[in-house]
Parts: structure tokens; C-alpha cells; sequence
């Protein structure tokens, strides 16, 4: 068991995640801060300019369920997406995270707030970790021997509407978006190329961190990306298109 517990669920970067994330729950606990100070409001970011509230509210929990439940999805998603993607990829993954789930968030809000008149979105406070452990989880279900699970990530958002009300689907909606959009190649621009990365850990201060087995390096080769398959109709259309 102990062997298990070494290979397969301990890494750097998401021991660290661990650690932190216990840290914020312990402290909840004792000062028990008025959560609506620091939830996630995308009326508050946008017009207040709070924009402190995208780091904030992913460190607060509803309950002593909500804040199990997160933390035993990172302990088993985040080891999966960093053993892929290397521990620096990882570490920048969960930063720009946050932020994006915070922007776009704010952006899904304010374009249904004026075409829909769904003003609720926009007063709408929420808080927890669940956004970025839906985009880890869609990392994960980006890997050849877990595609065959790609759409749990989807039928979880439901799940967990039903058994927690307050979570925010929109935020959970926005993780998952993000992870399709790095497992197509359109977060590269944001994320370190692998041959950066690589050449950040030839430097001398990296290889402390690289000597402990814990560490998960740079993939050798460039991430796959899968193909997006087309019908034969399509393609059909898509000729004729072209030819006119």
C-alpha cells in the first residue's frame, strides 16, 4: 500500500497544493471571515474592480463536505495532470486557473446578463476549488488511457448541482472549457513551450528540485494533441465550400 501511495499519488507540485489548500481550511475554521467579503461576485470584479476575489474564493469552502470533497479530488486528479504535463506545467496551470475561470466567468455572466436579461448571474456569490479541479479533471480525461472517461467531467457538473445547490455550474462549466481549450493547443500562448521548461531545469538552482523523486520533469516529447474527427458529409460540404 505504502508503495502504491509513493508512485502513483504523491508529486511536488500537488503536495504543495495540498498543503496550501489544508492551510486555507484551517484558517477559515479559526477566523471564520464573512464569506461574502471574498466570494467570487462578477458584478464586484467588474465594476467594484475587486479582482481579488478570483484568488480568494478558491481557498473558501461551504462546509466540512465541500472541503473533503475537494480536497480528495485534488489528491487524486492533481498527481495524474502533473506526472503529464511535468510539475513547472502544472504549477502554471493551477495559477492561470484561476485567473481565466475568474475572467471568463465574468465574460459568460455579462454577455447573458445583456442578451438575457439573466441578472441573477452577475449578483451571484460562490466560492470553492471546484472550477480548477474541473479543469485538472479534463486534463486528465485527456490522456490516452482515460479519454474513455471524457465525459464524466460533464455528468459531474450535474451531479453536483443536485447534491450541492449553491456550487456555481457556471464556474464549474468555465474549468472544463479551459481544459479542452489546453488539450487543443489554445492556452500555449500562456503556458511555457516543453523546450522552455526543459531549459529552466539545466539551470543549477533546478536540479535540487530534480533530485527528489517527487519532482516530475518536462515530457521528453511534445504533448499529442487529438484529432478532431470530421464525417464523411462534412468534408463533402467542406470541399464544395471551397471550390465555389
Amino acid at each position: 500500500m505504502m508503495q502504491f501511495w509513493n508512485r502513483s499519488l504523491l508529486t511536488i507540485g500537488n503536495l504543495n497544493l495540498i498543503v496550501l489548500y489544508c492551510a486555507a481550511c484551517i484558517f477559515q475554521t479559526i477566523e471564520k471571515p464573512i464569506m461574502s467579503q471574498y466570494s467570487f461576485c462578477p458584478r464586484n470584479v467588474l465594476f467594484l474592480y475587486e479582482g481579488y476575489r478570483c484568488f480568494t474564493h478558491v481557498f473558501l469552502h461551504e462546509n466540512i463536505i465541500h472541503s473533503g470533497m475537494n480536497l480528495m479530488l485534488i489528491i487524486i486528479v492533481g498527481p495524474i495532470v502533473e506526472k503529464k504535463y511535468g510539475t513547472i506545467r502544472f504549477v502554471l496551470t493551477v495559477l492561470w486557473s484561476i485567473i481565466l475561470i475568474g475572467a471568463l466567468n465574468c465574460f459568460i455572466s455579462l454577455v447573458l446578463c445583456f442578451s438575457l436579461h439573466a441578472d441573477k448571474l452577475m449578483y451571484s456569490h460562490s466560492v470553492g476549488f471546484t472550477g480548477v479541479l474541473f479543469h485538472l479533471g479534463t486534463l486528465a480525461t485527456g490522456i490516452s488511457y482515460l479519454r474513455r472517461f471524457k465525459l464524466y467531467p460533464w455528468a459531474a457538473v450535474v451531479l453536483l448541482k443536485f447534491v450541492f445547490p449553491k456550487l456555481s455550474v457556471l464556474e464549474n462549466l468555465s474549468g472544463i472549457i479551459l481544459g479542452n481549450l489546453q488539450i487543443y493547443g489554445a492556452l500555449n500562448k500562456v503556458l511555457p513551450s516543453i523546450s522552455f521548461v526543459r531549459k529552466i531545469e539545466d539551470w543549477n538552482t533546478c536540479k535540487f528540485a530534480q533530485i527528489q523523486k517527487l519532482y516530475m520533469p518536462a515530457p521528453s516529447i511534445p504533448l499529442a494533441r487529438p484529432k478532431i474527427r470530421a464525417n464523411k458529409k462534412w468534408r463533402a460540404v467542406t470541399k464544395e465550400t471551397l471550390k465555389w
